[in-house]
């Protein structure tokens, strides 16, 4: 693996000591709500938080396998699923970012899915990287109408989804969507090869932003999805519709937690998984 510190990625500096951690309670997996909204600071257990900022479920599945040493036998794996994972497999927008999983992956699992070449990647100036992650400041309203039409607008465009109220979605999505519920299925089968205990976990989002994100595309998208692929043992943990976690002002943008709101999300998951 190709040192951490060296990366240009300022996320990426919390794996800078991935090798020294063991016998873990617990892990979360996930894109950008997993990243922001974990936060494992004073709650009285050994977690780490593997989600990266526009990750796939593709990326989720390589760094558990590669990994998943650092948990103790019977350990939690926290699968973060927001609404519109199943529509991001391969984002023409996000490849050139892919390249930050050189510094933990093989080369091999990288260059497929990232458009830089590992050759170019390794030239790269990686230094001065250091950095806040946590979003501190809650919107005002103004700023969280605009910010979530701009969300909606640009997932739209990214995911090339046609309409979430109706749920209509492109053939390129429904192909990602494929593709995503096969490394979900992975993710599972590889919890269980690992008698690891897979946690589903979808995240909360703001008020705001859930009010335009429709029922149709929610279950033709992502709950039926769930119905189909997640076995009746594993535990779901909806948190999209809880009245506290959905408000507004918890929201540094509408679908990324404050960094108190993300530390008190965080210690309501880790006690509903009963560890405290």
């Amino acid at each position: 693996m190709i040192p951490v510190k060296k990366s240009m990625y300022v996320e990426l500096i919390k794996f800078e000591n991935i090798s020294r951690k063991y016998e873990l309670d617990m892990i979360n997996l996930g894109t950008g709500m997993g990243y922001y909204d974990f936060r494992y600071e004073g709650i009285p257990l050994k977690a780490f938080n593997f989600s990266l900022p526009q990750q796939n479920l593709y990326f989720d599945y390589q760094l558990l396998k590669e990994y998943s040493y650092v948990l103790k036998r019977n350990g939690i794996v926290c699968i973060v699923l927001p609404y519109c994972i199943f529509c991001a497999d391969q984002l023409e927008e996000t490849r050139k970012r892919y390249e930050r999983y050189y510094a933990l992956l093989a080369r091999e699992i990288v260059e497929p899915y990232c458009c830089v070449p590992y050759e170019e990647w390794l030239r790269k100036d990686r230094g001065n990287s250091f950095g806040d992650d946590a979003i501190r400041k809650a919107l005002t309203c103004g700023e969280m109408l605009i910010q979530t039409e701009s969300t909606l607008q640009n997932w739209k465009r990214q995911l090339k989804i046609i309409s979430f109220d109706s749920g209509e979605v492109s053939s390129h999505t429904k192909r990602e969507i494929e593709k995503s519920i096969q490394w979900l299925e992975k993710i599972l089968e590889y919890c269980e090869q690992k008698q690891l205990i897979p946690v589903i976990v979808v995240p909360p989002m703001s008020r705001t932003l859930l009010d335009r994100i429709g029922n149709r595309f929610r279950k033709l998208n992502y709950y039926d999805i769930l119905d189909k692929v997640i076995p009746e043992h594993i535990r779901i943990f909806d948190y999209s519709e809880n009245p506290y976690f959905c408000n507004p002002s918890l929201y540094g943008w509408p679908g990324f937690l404050t960094e108190d709101g993300a530390k008190e999300f965080t210690l309501d998951v880790v006690q509903n998984l009963g560890f405290i």
